[in-house]
């Protein structure tokens, strides 16, 4: 459910002044600035879900000149300095990837319909759909960052991914909407099994 209060609010101000394409980067420098995950230049960073694109260009504005930002999207998007795929992550074969992911993040979420546990059941599945495809293309050592709005659900799945990092936490960015029930999991150092 939109807001046009929203087009007017500090972070999408901001965004619009420094060259980002949605507000939703600044979620992005917050879980950097606490977890320290893009401090290594030659990476490779697998953004699922990623239009607009404001965390693709997070990721190569910290990474140049030498690091590998892909993107996947439902959605055409286009970024200077990353490549971006269109299409299902449900049908991209990581085989067509070619290679390991040193972060993999999504801020995937749901087209909304405003009753929480049917929003919370969607981004729950989407949440589950960017594990399922983490655990196949992260590198050992690397990083997860996933959007999930709260629920008992969430928390089962965080206690599914906990054993694969030797580091799993919830985070809510102040950056966040008020209204807004999404948290993030971040995983740092993952156990490859």
């Amino acid at each position: 459910m939109g807001n046009k209060n929203w087009d007017n609010d500090y972070y999408t101000k901001k965004a619009k002044a420094e060259n980002y394409n949605a507000r939703s980067v600044y979620k992005l420098i917050e879980i950097d600035k606490k977890f320290s995950l893009f401090n290594k230049k030659n990476i490779y960073v697998l953004d699922l879900g990623c239009a607009p694109g404001s965390w693709l260009q997070y990721a190569v504005k910290k990474t140049k000149p030498s690091g590998h930002i892909t993107g996947i999207d439902l959605t055409a998007c286009q970024v200077e300095g990353a490549s971006t795929i269109k299409g299902d992550i449900n049908n991209i074969d990581t085989l067509e990837l070619n290679t390991k992911f040193d972060i993999v993040m999504s801020d995937m979420a749901p087209q909304t319909s405003g009753h929480k546990f049917t929003d919370s059941q969607m981004s729950l599945e989407l949440a589950r759909t960017a594990w399922e495809k983490t655990k196949e293309v992260l590198k050992a050592g690397g990083s997860f960052i996933c959007k999930i709005f709260q629920g008992e659900d969430s928390n089962l799945l965080f206690k599914e991914i906990k054993p694969s990092f030797k580091q799993l936490s919830r985070f809510k960015p102040q950056t966040s909407r008020d209204i807004s029930n999404e948290i993030f999991f971040i995983g740092k150092d993952f156990i490859k099994t």
